[in-house]
């Protein structure tokens, strides 16, 4: 366990430094951009190449290659990754010049409300300059999981820094120089670059290969067809996040950027602990028997259920003040960070739930089983589209926020329910968690502190907030948060 604990502190500090830095990025953007139809244009550049990124590298790949990579022989790991390289970049090229070539098809699939309004030719130059970064961080992305799989986790996942970084730089260049939002595309660019520079120097000293093959072996087809369920999984995923996009561009101008700044917060817990956590779970469970895997999980989930409840209600409780202590400066007004609030309060349940998705599916992807996450996740994703077009009408951007909720809520269940079958049960104290809630509830409402117009007042009370929380969470969870220790 200790050697597991080490490799997840390997992946959570470096996450932790990427997502601070990325919050900084923000702050920096929120407070000389502020929260605008501009800022959706930017936000909309950066999350096209992104989404096919995510489409087919860290997630398919990762869930179909570690196994397979973990248990390859030296000759056949070797061939295995020299065929893929080669691969990786043609594929890569190929959709990166297509982004390049034709923008307003992109754009027309991610926000086509844009396409319709009058920021159609500044967004298809922002998009034309970023989406170049989908061919450097599609290839960083590729070496990442072969140097998860050898579990050398701490620089992929500390790569996405240069990013943050560059962005950083892009727009205080911005601020300093009266430049236009467009100048961040470049800073897109630059941190991709890094990132690739970054992971391929950590890939050479580890001495994985980096030349180039075509040779076609048994675990490069394995890859392959394991890739097709994998492609399907993320991609109800990824459709889920392209189904939010296109709604929202429909909304007034800054719901693109509203729902950004929320799911920002959303993301920090998840990638800390969540995402860090599967990270290592997949190479470290596809080495295990399954007797191994069962007492691990049976003794990991019950712990990890509590912990992401407590972390997701915490953010519903106190997320006005994290949202005006990050954001809440320059541009960014206090009705901005109420707009964001509301989006976070929806959002939190899918933090919860989407922890649980990201702790669990490795349990499948060691086994092989990447079918059963795939089904799972397109009912979930039909979920929360169907409810994103329904309460967007009468809730806007808000009603997005609460359908990804739903839709990753059923999506949790449903494989919990599925994890029976390897005899895996979970037992989790269901009255005192509601009792819990109806304490904090009831707190709430009795104190009712005054939202606070100073930085630092907004911290001491974030801190007050805290320090109850935890002392209500040790009398209510000491049992199971223990077991942390």
């Amino acid at each position: 366990m200790s050697s597991l604990f080490k490799q997840f502190f390997s992946v959570a500090s470096p996450t932790a430094a990427s997502r601070i830095t990325g919050f900084f990025r923000d702050m920096v953007i929120a407070s000389i951009f502020g929260s605008t139809g501009m800022t959706d244009l930017f936000f909309v550049a950066l999350k096209a190449p992104n989404l096919i990124r995510r489409l087919f590298g860290e997630g398919t790949l990762s869930q179909a290659a570690i196994p397979i990579l973990v248990k390859a022989e030296k000759k056949e790991f070797t061939e295995t990754v020299r065929s893929a390289n080669s691969i990786a970049i043609v594929f890569f090229l190929i959709v990166t010049a297509f982004g390049v070539a034709f923008p307003k098809a992109i754009l027309s699939a991610i926000a086509p409300g844009i396409v319709y309004s009058n920021r159609v030719l500044t967004a298809v130059k922002m998009l034309q300059i970023s989406f170049p970064y989908l061919f450097f961080i599609g290839l960083s992305v590729w070496l990442s999981t072969v140097l998860n799989s050898k579990k050398h986790f701490f620089v992929p996942a500390a790569s996405p820094i240069m990013l943050n970084i560059s962005i950083i730089i892009a727009a205080g260049s911005a601020y300093l120089f009266h430049l236009s939002i467009v100048v961040l595309c470049w800073g897109i660019i630059a941190g991709g670059i890094g990132q690739l520079v970054v992971n391929t120097t950590a890939a050479a000293y580890y001495k994985i290969p980096l030349s180039f093959g075509m040779k076609i072996n048994g675990n490069l087809i394995l890859i392959g067809k394991r890739m097709l369920p994998a492609l399907i999984a993320t991609g109800a995923m990824q459709l889920s996040t392209w189904a939010d996009t296109i709604i929202a561009s429909f909304l007034n101008q800054g719901a693109i950027s509203t729902l950004f700044y929320a799911n920002r917060i959303i993301q920090l817990p998840l990638a800390i602990l969540a995402i860090s956590l599967s990270t290592i779970l997949v190479p470290n469970l596809s080495s295990k028997s399954d007797s191994d895997i069962k007492k691990f999980m049976q003794k990991t989930l019950p712990v990890s259920i509590i912990l992401f409840f407590l972390i997701s209600l915490f953010i519903a409780v106190a997320g006005k003040l994290i949202t005006g202590i990050i954001f809440e400066r320059g541009a960014f007004n206090l009705s901005d960070t109420k707009q964001v609030y509301y989006a976070l309060i929806a959002y939190s349940p899918s933090l919860f739930s989407y922890s649980l998705i990201r702790v669990i599916t490795p349990l499948f992807y060691a086994k092989g089983d990447t079918k059963t996450p795939s089904r799972l996740s397109i009912i979930g994703v039909v979920t929360t589209i169907f409810f994103a077009i329904i309460l967007s009408i009468e809730f806007g951007y808000i009603g997005i926020a609460i359908a990804t909720s739903i839709g990753s809520t059923v999506n949790a269940y449903l494989l919990i329910k599925k994890i029976d079958q390897y005899g895996i049960t979970v037992r989790l104290p269901v009255i005192k968690s509601i009792t819990f809630i109806a304490v904090i509830i009831f707190l709430i409402k009795i104190l009712h502190p005054a939202y606070p117009n100073q930085l630092l007042s907004k911290i001491a009370l974030l801190i007050i907030f805290l320090v109850i929380f935890l002392g209500l969470s040790r009398i209510f969870y000491g049992d199971f948060l223990k077991k942390l220790l």
